[in-house]
């Protein structure tokens, strides 16, 4: 649980917010153990950085620069390869829609709005 905790929140964030954290730490502990260790796997080894996605539709990234797992570096080369823009969303890491919730819709809105 605590790598866990520190690949998914950012510094502080657990301390702020505990009932949010304490929350999704508890369904992790609570998911199937060999089911999410496959997940696991199959994500540390799903690489499409040498792939040229085709895409038809607008695309936006957003990530945390606290995020070791797909850090902003990680994220902008995919949106650089997509053709999308990418967005930084301050004092977050993996899971930015909890951390800032409210300024990852903002960003979402306003690319959504952008596209209609």
């Amino acid at each position: 649980m605590i790598n866990s905790a520190k690949l998914w929140f950012a510094p502080d964030f657990l301390a702020n917010n505990a009932e949010a954290g304490t929350a999704l730490l508890h369904d992790l502990q609570n998911a199937d153990r060999l089911s999410y260790a496959a997940a696991c796997r199959s994500l540390a080894t799903f690489d499409l950085r040498d792939t040229k996605p085709e895409t038809k539709v607008p695309v936006q990234t957003l990530s945390g620069p606290s995020d070791v797992v797909t850090g902003p570096e990680t994220v902008q080369e995919l949106a650089d390869k997509l053709g999308a823009r990418h967005e930084t969303v301050a004092n977050t890491s993996h899971l930015l829609a909890v951390e800032a919730p409210q300024v990852t819709a903002e960003h979402i809105s306003r690319f959504i709005s952008a596209h209609r």
